[in-house]
């Protein structure tokens, strides 16, 4: 019923179609491709409902299945050179940050790599002289989280703008929606909303941190800005909670229950939500899954490939486990061929989590494909890299149907008794159904959500959206002038007090003395 009724709301807006453009980040052929993977799915389903749209391309960012998506190309001054040397760092620090044995130096070195490379694009994005009149036939922009060069793009030529994470926990501060650090875990806190008085000190510490963190990104870019001389008394934080909504990659059903506030919109697991593509799949794959089989995926930008001790070790724990068959992706061989071990470069993961005789997903932990396991009912065993990876499991945990590995407390000599533990209770799998059901349930879904909040934009704004807080000094929003004036208050009247009392034995130490005196 609810498609019907949004598909003869699309009808009656064709004539008036909108033009959107969606910015996502240039980052570069090694980095993960989920940002685009989302952004891309948004723009179907705006095409669907008779929008014109185009994406953002520069340099080599991997843009896969556009379908009648336009391009928005961009020129990018990085070298092929360059290119790759941002690659090896990206895959470098993987790895590093999966072990969790670099330091906050080595880090900084590898983001400076990273970040350079980002701003040199922006450099090259906002100089263009031809981009007000490219940008003039967009109704509205729409733009990834992380594509900080997308907001000063926006301010520059004062284009109204959706913001769209595509992680799901930044935006709680950046768009000033409350968050009790008693209850609601902040990112990379790895809490849930059950604390100890130990674990809120924790929250009021990682709250501190990211605060710290946010500013220290948003840093990278406003020297940028202020060459330019854009908006010079205005940071990239203020201009992003200028945002007309803010889209968020997340849903109640994966988040703890938490206040929100009504510019904030869910529409988390589009990706998951998506038709399973049954066509094209490797003969091979298809008579694996005939079978009791797993899966391992660790994204695209985890190579283990320069690790041997680490293949190894995941090796060893497979081969335990024969009446499995496992198809891991990966981009090198093993060292000899092994009969419940099947090694693809690239696998269909939607179309494998879809399978019944799916028995076990071990992961990283990345949003897209906690979702997908999620949305197919599959039980998921997580080895998370940091950043946002054990908060996203933390959360399908509570739900029953996710176990956490922490490789950095817990090698993978675990890992054999981790799986043999998920692998004989059926309550994992019970449990992923159940959330399966509860995710399938959401009406609308999470695309016709976010198609319909747009078109709402487009034809009434976000303004009447907008709660006040957003636009408060610090001071403010959290009273301390208030706090500053009860502070000087108390003082005021604890020196009164000192006074009064001083008096007053002054007073009585002046009558004895006299009456003594008498006497």
């Amino acid at each position: 019923m609810f498609k019907a009724i949004l598909f003869i709301s699309h009808l009656a807006i064709l004539g008036s179609a909108s033009n959107i453009l969606l910015l996502t980040p240039p980052v570069t052929k090694y980095a993960s491709k989920s940002h685009a993977d989302n952004m891309v799915v948004l723009g179907k389903g705006l095409i669907e409902a008779g929008h014109d749209v185009s994406i953002s391309r520069q340099g080599t960012v991997r843009i896969d299945n556009p379908g009648n998506i336009s391009f928005f190309d961009v020129a990018s001054p990085l070298s092929d050179e360059t290119v790759e040397i941002i690659g090896e760092t990206i895959k470098k620090s993987s790895v590093d940050l999966l072990y969790q044995n670099i330091s906050m130096f080595a880090l900084d070195e590898y983001g400076k790599i990273i970040w350079n490379g980002l701003i040199e694009d922006c450099r090259e994005m906002l100089r263009d002289s031809s981009m007000k009149k490219r940008l003039e036939e967009f109704d509205l922009l729409i733009i990834d989280h992380f594509y900080f060069c997308g907001f000063i793009l926006a301010e520059m030529y004062k284009k109204p703008f959706i913001m769209f994470e595509c992680s799901s926990y930044i935006t709680y501060s950046e768009a000033v929606v409350p968050s009790p650090m008693s209850w609601v875990p902040p990112f990379m806190s790895s809490l849930t909303d059950k604390m100890t008085i130990t674990d809120r000190a924790k929250s009021v510490i990682s709250s501190l941190f990211l605060s710290y963190f946010l500013t220290k990104l948003d840093k990278n870019f406003e020297k940028l800005k202020a060459e330019l001389q854009i908006s010079p008394g205005k940071s990239i934080s203020q201009i992003r909670k200028q945002s007309e909504l803010f889209f968020m990659n997340s849903n109640n059903i994966f988040e703890f229950p938490r206040p929100l506030t009504p510019n904030i919109i869910y529409i988390g697991g589009m990706l998951a939500f998506q038709p399973v593509k049954k066509t094209d799949i490797d003969p091979k794959i298809e008579e694996i899954t005939s079978k009791r089989f797993g899966i391992v995926v660790f994204g695209s930008t985890l190579n283990f490939c320069n690790h041997p001790s680490l293949l190894d070790d995941i090796r060893k724990s497979l081969v335990k486990f024969p009446d499995v068959q496992w198809i891991w992706s990966l981009k090198c061989s093993l060292d000899k061929d092994y009969p419940n071990i099947h090694i693809f470069k690239w696998v269909p993961q939607a179309y494998l989590l879809s399978k019944k005789n799916c028995a076990l997903f071990i992961s990283h932990g990345g949003l897209n494909s906690v979702y997908e396991a999620m949305y197919h009912g599959t039980p998921m065993l997580v080895i998370p890299m940091p950043m946002d990876s054990t908060d996203n499991s933390i959360r399908v945990k509570r739900h029953g149907m996710l176990e956490l590995l922490p490789f950095h407390t817990k090698d993978l000599t675990f890992l054999q008794e981790y799986i043999a533990k998920m692998l004989q209770s059926n309550a994992y799998k019970i449990s992923a159904e159940r959330v399966s059901s509860l995710i399938k349930s959401q009406k609308p879904t999470p695309l016709e959500n976010a198609v319909y909040w747009i078109e709402h934009v487009l034809e009434f704004g976000g303004s009447h959206l907008r709660h006040s807080a957003i636009d408060m000094p610090t001071y403010k929003l959290y009273n301390l002038d208030l706090l500053l004036i009860a502070l000087i208050i108390c003082l005021l009247i604890v020196w009164l007090m000192k006074k009064l009392i001083v008096f007053c034995l002054m007073k009585c130490c002046l009558r004895f003395f006299k009456k003594s005196k008498k006497d």
